[in-house]
């Protein structure tokens, strides 16, 4: 069993959060939203015994964020950059304190990540570029994981780029 760190939010809610960290005295991030810690240190605490990992996963787009008919479709975004970050749960910290502090480092890195990807284009060490045709992204993403390649030994992974082509 595995736990997934995926962050995301609308614009107005990327607001509201910059806002409350400014007045809370949190560090104000610019592509994701503060997370609420309680909720991740009971799952962890639950789960603790039967956790394998917790997967944190980066989704970024070359161009645009693209729309629901976008994707069906299979036009915009012609890249889409996928990061993941394994932790295996002995990494994890085991109070609640450390493990909330521990979270809100994730998502500072996740942060600085995704400014990253938007100066440079790619995320580092970022694989080679396939295209992939509209079923077969269809079926990876309801039927099966898509093929994760690990970099050196490391335990972050990272999918290539993949540009949408309909069949």
């Amino acid at each position: 069993m595995c736990i997934l760190i995926l962050i995301f939010g609308s614009e107005q809610k990327c607001q509201r959060s910059q806002k409350f960290a400014s007045e809370v005295g949190l560090p104000v991030l610019k592509n994701v939203v503060l997370l609420k810690t309680r909720g991740f240190c009971l799952c962890l605490e639950v789960l603790r015994g039967s956790l394998d990992a917790v997967y944190d996963v980066s989704i970024a787009y070359k161009h645009q964020l693209p729309t629901f008919l976008d994707n069906v479709f299979g036009t915009d975004p012609s890249e889409v950059h996928i990061h993941v970050r394994r932790i295996p749960a002995k990494e994890m910290p085991a109070s609640d304190s450390e493990a909330a502090t521990w979270l809100m480092d994730r998502v500072q890195l996740k942060d600085r990540l995704l400014s990253d990807f938007k100066a440079h284009g790619h995320f580092p060490n970022e694989g080679i570029e396939h295209e992939l045709s509209t079923l077969r992204c269809f079926v990876n993403f309801t039927v099966g994981p898509f093929s994760i390649q690990r970099k050196n030994g490391s335990e972050n992974h990272q999918l290539s780029r993949y540009r949408p082509v309909l069949d």
